[in-house]
């Protein structure tokens, strides 16, 4: 963030609140890292009460808006004019002219082109009188493979008024960024937490969440970038049914054919869902406790998304509704391997490299080009081709000038890729989001060969305890703690409520344990009987020795106090008493006793409270 000047103090909300709850406007000017996904941006500027071009990264979110019903039935934004393939350019002047109040156009940065010339000779009024929004505006460094980023992204500074905002926002190297004003939306909780699964086989490990997929009793939705890696899972399988999510291209329907589906729609979720990153942003996935499953592998280049853009984007997707929040909280894997290299090159030194690595390369060009002048030769188309990796040619000096978007998106391909280093780093960049983390292991084969049965030792079983609360590895079904605790209930609780000296000091007889934990169990119980025991018995009164006996039981057994109860325990163990004869209705006395007072264990344990 050293390239931003104009910093603002940090805006809390809480974890349910929307944009509108830190903005009634998005400030113009301003470079926005609103801190979560689905925070309503989007929306609030469609709600705006202004002119406003939209700039978004997908036709999947202006499919989105454009079919997006309010309580009523109605369109949410009836203003909204979507610039898609096929909109002519007199349909879209025609909308420019239009008498419609506070104008709205969303546009992917591919068709933002048409809107400026559509506005042919009035461009100067476009620039003064509509507010653009670039949304998710770190997309122009991610996909490096769409030039209209860069001529978007461009364009942007035509513009009077203006705003970038992302939830996974990359601080762009262009000198121009210094001059917007800096917001950051922080949260009072984490965004969720994220089980990180350190797979030997990123492959098989994917195959075993959707061979056992019913276990979840709930929907899958794996976002896994690769069209051949989702087509190899749904064969490995053997899947009948399931929804892929990616773009319209013949070559991904000769692999997935009867499986795509162009748009995720609320409702029509099957158990097992596919996306690649043509639907990673924008969207919302509104499922009843869905399994999220974010797959990446280093072996697998085009998987390799970055973890702090387009994991997190693909793993919000998700909108949690604040008044059923415990029905759309979703479970969050990210199943991943890693390089096993304890290197790690920062964003900082990553950025000082390529601007060095650029201005040498552009200003050797030119050097080259100079002389191509003098001696009246053509450029090398090569050496054309290398320099323009991080500039663009000017088309009348012919020099190259450093495009900062182009450098940019090295810069980001390559910090992503440091995330990759070690599993550690991996954990790293998801906590560095927000989120909470736990990393576990899952080998490419479970155990499964079978072992001959033995009597296992007190010892040994106290052993496989401690074993397996320590053991990382992700399961399917029971865990082995899972299974010896169900195997050996009361084994567990000594292991928990004794230490290992205690029980070293039994010699791990099962008699002497237990003695041991009821004794050690009663020390506390005993507190709770000699707080109950006031609202039972009085100073002064005279109980039967039947009545004492049954009464003192009830209290053992709801205090967990572990004796059975005699009568002489009310003089021998909790008061001073004597012993009486009491009549009965039938005229004949029974055995019982006087309570003269209490001992001091009962008076300090009713002084507690």
């Amino acid at each position: 963030m050293s390239n931003l000047n104009n910093s603002k103090p940090p805006i809390k909300l809480k974890l349910s609140d929307y944009l509108d709850k830190a903005f009634k406007v998005i400030p113009s000017n301003a470079f926005i890292h609103k801190g979560r996904c689905g925070i309503g941006g989007t929306h609030l500027e469609l709600k705006t009460n202004r002119n406003s071009i939209l700039v978004v990264p997908t036709k999947g979110i202006i499919t989105d808006k454009i079919t997006a019903k309010d309580a009523s039935g109605n369109p949410e934004y009836p203003n909204l004019f979507p610039v898609m393939g096929g909109v002519k350019p007199e349909e879209i002047m025609n909308y420019l002219s239009s008498n419609v109040i506070d104008k709205k156009l969303i546009t992917t940065p591919d068709s933002l082109h048409k809107i400026i010339e559509a506005a042919k000779g009035n461009t100067d009024e476009l620039y003064a009188n509509y507010f653009l929004l670039m949304d998710e505006a770190h997309s122009v460094i991610t996909e490096s493979y769409r030039e209209s980023m860069i001529k978007a992204f461009e364009e942007q500074f035509n513009f009077n008024n203006k705003a970038f905002i992302s939830a996974t926002p990359y601080y762009f190297t262009d000198e121009r960024m210094k001059n917007l004003d800096y917001y950051k939306i922080v949260f009072d909780e984490p965004l969720g937490k994220v089980i990180i699964i350190n797979a030997a086989s990123v492959k098989y490990c994917v195959n075993e969440f959707i061979t056992n997929a019913k276990q979840f009793k709930t929907n899958l939705h794996i976002f896994y970038n690769s069209v051949t890696e989702i087509a190899d899972a749904i064969q490995l399988a053997g899947i009948k049914d399931c929804n892929v999510h990616c773009s319209d291209k013949e070559e991904n329907m000769d692999k997935i054919g009867q499986f795509f589906n162009p748009q995720p729609i609320k409702g029509q979720y099957k158990i097992i869902n596919f996306y690649t990153t043509s639907h990673f942003e924008g969207w919302n996935l509104e499922d009843i406790n869905p399994i999220i499953i974010l797959v990446t592998d280093v072996y697998k280049e085009h998987t390799k998304v970055g973890i702090t853009n387009k994991g997190v984007q693909a793993v919000g997707r998700q909108r949690i509704d604040p008044d059923n929040k415990q029905e759309t909280i979703p479970t969050i894997f990210h199943i991943t391997n890693h390089r096993n290299k304890a290197i790690y090159k920062t964003m900082e030194r990553i950025k000082s490299d390529y601007l060095f690595d650029a201005k040498w390369e552009t200003d050797n060009y030119n050097d080259y080009i100079e002389v191509c002048k003098t001696q009246q030769r053509e450029p090398n188309k090569e050496k054309t081709d290398f320099v323009q990796r991080y500039a663009t040619i000017n088309a009348n000096t012919g020099k190259a000038e450093i495009c900062h978007v182009k450098i940019d998106q090295f810069i980001n391909e390559s910090a992503c890729n440091e995330e990759f280093n070690h599993i550690d780093y991996i954990n790293e960049a998801w906590q560095k989001a927000g989120y909470e983390t736990d990393v576990k292991v899952n080998p490419r084969y479970l155990a499964s060969n079978k072992r001959r049965k033995t009597i296992k030792s007190v010892k040994d079983i106290l052993s496989d305890f401690e074993q397996s609360e320590s053991d990382n590895t992700f399961y399917f079904g029971q865990s082995p703690l899972e299974k010896l605790k169900n195997k050996y209930p009361f084994l567990y609780k000594a292991y928990k409520d004794l230490s290992k000296e205690e029980i070293k000091s039994t010699g791990y007889s099962m008699n002497k344990i237990e003695k041991l934990w009821i004794l050690k169990n009663n020390k506390d119980a005993e507190i709770r009987v000699l707080k109950l025991l006031p609202l039972y018995f009085t100073v002064g009164e005279r109980y039967t020795k039947e009545y004492i006996k049954q009464t003192l039981q009830e209290i053992y057994d709801e205090t967990g106090y572990k004796a059975k109860a005699t009568a002489e325990d009310i003089n021998c163990t909790w008061y001073d008493s004597k012993s009486c004869k009491i009549k009965n209705n039938a005229g004949r006395y029974d055995n019982g006793f006087e309570i003269l007072r209490p001992t001091f264990k009962v008076l300090a344990a009713t002084k507690q409270d």
